[in-house]
C-alpha cells in the first residue's frame, strides 16, 4: 500500500532527512507537527 511504502522510506531516512519530512509536512500541508512526530517516534519502535 502507499501507507506502507511511505512508512518504509521514512525509515530509511537520516535522522536530518526526517526532520525536513516532517516540516515539510507541517508547514505546506498544514499536518498536527507534533503528532506527526508522535505517530514517527511509534514506527521507529
Amino acid at each position: 500500500s502507499r501507507v506502507r511504502t511511505l512508512c518504509c522510506t521514512y525509515r530509511d531516512l537520516s535522522p536530518v532527512d526526517k526532520q525536513n519530512f516532517l516540516w515539510t509536512l507541517a508547514l505546506q500541508y498544514s499536518v498536527d507537527h507534533k503528532e506527526i512526530c508522535q505517530l514517527s517516534e511509534k514506527l521507529q519502535q
